[in-house]
């Protein structure tokens, strides 16, 4: 587990988080909350409550009364309250991930050797995401799995779209050993990405997927699901998979793009 990559990632999911809230913000600071106080004669008013700083830089809380416009749009205001309250927390944390990043520093099992023994230092440290799949376990679906939908062929194999083929033809062309929709089991069922390539220079299995209908909603949101359920199984963007996506074809893929790909990840 690369914790300073996980740590990064916190970090770039807080700031996004931060700008959508700074967008529904707008100019306001957001320090101040929806209120209810009792009347005197026993009914309910609400109240829009903010802090203010007196010379002495103590903080004192004010009320007022809400405008005509915050009183009919009373959800509104308590969504920009509550907006404004979870502003505070991402900016803790985003300062508290930034010294983390400064302070950290991981310890692999190099700078225990000698120190543990071998042995623990192998439970201590055990293979990463990217090295949990050998290439030689893996058996490609084969031509049995829905050949409805195998449309293209190159040699004796063939392959669902035009995309694929091409992905194919340039792993071929480069002699990247590879297999087409190769088998992964989880909890009994049956998953197939559309590649796993052998990078030789390290052992490791680089898997590659193509989305091609993401303009279609319920298409992307399965693919979504895809991704979630291949994080799990330890195939994850940026560590051991390609993902490579295109939408109502006006910006097609093109082979200069494949192979840019497979130079960059897989060799």
């Amino acid at each position: 587990m690369n914790i300073r990559q996980t740590i990064e990632d916190h970090l770039l999911l807080n700031k996004t988080i931060l700008h959508v809230l700074q967008l529904i913000l707008g100019d306001k600071k957001g320090d101040g909350r929806i209120v209810v106080r009792k009347n005197k004669n026993g009914s309910s008013r609400q109240y829009y409550a903010y802090p203010e700083r007196d010379e002495d830089g103590r903080v004192k809380w004010h009320t007022r009364k809400l405008s005509p416009e915050e009183e009919t749009d009373v959800d509104a205001m308590q969504r920009q309250t509550k907006a404004g309250r979870l502003q505070q927390t991402i900016k803790r944390n985003i300062r508290l991930l930034r010294m983390l990043l400064n302070r950290y520093r991981e310890i692999g099992p190099d700078a225990l050797q000698g120190i543990i023994p071998t042995e623990h230092l192998a439970e201590m440290f055990p293979p990463n995401c990217a090295s949990r799949y050998e290439f030689g376990r893996l058996r490609p679906a084969g031509n049995g799995y829905r050949p409805e939908g195998l449309q293209f062929q190159l040699g004796e194999r063939w392959f669902r779209t035009r995309i694929e083929y091409m992905i194919a033809t340039c792993l071929l062309a480069l002699n990247m050993p590879f297999i087409y929709e190769p088998v992964i089991r989880m909890d009994g069922y049956n998953y197939y990405p559309d590649f796993a390539i052998l990078r030789r220079s390290d052992n490791t299995v680089i898997f590659w997927e193509h989305f091609g209908r993401m303009f279609d909603a319920e298409y992307r949101m399965t693919r979504f699901d895809r991704l979630r359920t291949f994080w799990e199984m330890g195939i994850r963007i940026g560590d051991n998979l390609i993902v490579t996506v295109e939408g109502d074809g006006s910006a097609p893929i093109t082979t200069a793009q494949i192979k840019r790909m497979i130079e960059s990840y897989c060799l």
